[in-house]
């Protein structure tokens, strides 16, 4: 973080500049204290550009596959029997979210090896998923699978 506030001119954010200038005149209208303003590369994770790459990158994925076939959408069930024989008699899967995070991604690896690896659904093209975690604190993830030309549904019951 110190490279980054140290090093603002070299990592070419002057594009900011008009941005960075309309804020500094509504510090002076209304008052209001604006601090230190620094800008975070896209290797920073969460960060605006980060995010800002993903959804390019993203796009970038339907422009060469076409749009997704299937969006699927895989919660974490408290009730799991890796999570319920790990947890000592007086917790909730609320108190370990360490443990619950841990099963929560190995599930997803082996749903996504049977999509994916065994296709399960026929040939992936691409696929690309989003991890959340709900008000309780349970992960779920938001899945979008492109198929082949060839596995595709047109029709259904």
């Amino acid at each position: 973080m110190t490279y980054i506030r140290n090093n603002q001119k070299t990592l070419r954010v002057e594009s900011y500049k008009g941005l960075l200038d309309h804020v500094n005149n509504i510090g002076r209208d209304n008052t209001a204290r604006v601090g230190n303003i620094f800008i975070l590369p896209s290797t920073f994770v969460g960060g605006l550009r980060f995010m800002s790459k993903l959804y390019q990158d993203n796009m970038e994925m339907i422009r060469k596959f076409g749009r997704s076939d299937l969006f699927i959408a895989f919660t974490c069930n408290p009730k799991w029997e890796a999570i319920k024989s790990e947890l000592k008699p007086f917790q909730n899967p609320s108190d370990r979210p360490d443990l619950v995070t841990r099963v929560f991604r190995l599930k997803l690896k082996e749903f996504l090896d049977d999509i994916v690896k065994r296709k399960l659904f026929g040939e992936i093209l691409a696929y690309v998923y989003v991890i959340e975690h709900r008000k309780r604190g349970l992960p779920h993830a938001h899945c979008l699978f492109t198929l082949s030309n060839e596995d595709r549904v047109f029709d259904a019951l």
